[in-house]
């Protein structure tokens, strides 16, 4: 669809109207998108957009979903009917559709327990785990965790998940250092090994871990005692978030921290904590984001 303005396409969008009144699906499909893409006028647009929509036109099915989604083009904000149409295109194999209706289930804007779409992605990520990614392996125990598009078993998750710790990646050996030590999901409780979990995830760039670490350290809860080693830990924390896109929010929670850690000590044990942390940072690798 070209840019332009109103006026260049006004004989093109009268040409289609007279197409799609007798009966051109095709027309009318154009017609919608046209009317949307070119005017901004999602009133205009929403009929032929639903006509399009209803007869199978994936363009039509997206265009219709973001515009319900957004509240754009003077339409009021439907998210139900936003879903509607994205699970129609996420059931075509749509990516872009897949990902939005995620985002709406996890983001508690949208029921998610009975749509197939869920289920088929997760067919996709088990058969992307079975051959061995770890990242898959954990996002395929978090479904099944949570009841993503499948029964809750929390059997299989943490099958899954200790698959995708096995292999070292971060998000999972943190996330099974604290089922450990909390004993949850019936795994046998043993705080000693969950927290080396979570040293591990730490040491390789999980930022809930390192930032768990260093509260554990200042509080004595979990790990023993050490303000050094949590101000160490905390000062490490603040330097990596600055590469990250978060990192001004990340901040907002981790200057309070690092300020009531030295505050706690004296000046003897805040040079030592710095001396510390030039180790930590040779030790410990840049924060993951993935």
């Amino acid at each position: 669809m070209r840019n332009g303005s109103q006026k260049d396409v006004g004989p093109l969008i009268k040409w289609l109207e007279q197409e799609a009144s007798s009966g051109s699906a095709t027309a009318t499909a154009w017609l919608g998108l046209l009317i949307a893409e070119e005017t901004h006028d999602g009133v205009r647009a929403l009929p032929f957009l639903k006509a399009g929509s209803e007869a199978g036109y994936l363009r039509c099915q997206l265009y219709l979903a973001r515009l319900l989604d957004e509240g754009k083009g003077g339409l009021a904000q439907n998210i139900p009917e936003a879903v509607k149409w994205y699970r129609l295109a996420a059931d075509r194999g749509n990516k872009e559709a897949l990902a939005r209706l995620k985002e709406l289930y996890d983001n508690g804007k949208a029921d998610g327990s009975d749509d197939p779409s869920l289920a088929s992605d997760l067919k996709f990520l088990e058969e992307t785990a079975e051959a061995g990614d770890p990242k898959a392996q954990c996002e395929v125990a978090q479904k099944y965790a949570l009841g993503q598009g499948v029964p809750k078993n929390m059997e299989t998750c943490f099958r899954w998940l200790k698959k995708s710790a096995a292999s070292g990646y971060h998000r999972a050996l943190f996330m099974l250092g604290g089922c450990t030590i909390q004993g949850e999901g019936g795994m046998k409780k043993d705080p000693t090994a969950g927290w080396a979990l979570v040293l591990k995830a730490a040491e390789i760039g999980n930022f809930d871990a390192s930032f768990q670490v260093a509260r554990s350290y200042r509080s004595g809860n979990g790990l023993k005692k050490d303000p050094v080693e949590a101000l160490a830990w905390s000062e490490l924390l603040l330097k990596r978030v600055e590469a990250m896109k978060t990192g001004d929010i990340l901040k907002d929670t981790l200057i309070p921290l690092r300020d009531g850690i030295i505050k706690e000590l004296t000046q003897k044990e805040v040079a030592k904590a710095r001396a510390r942390l030039q180790v930590l940072q040779a030790k410990v690798r840049p924060i993951q984001e993935d």
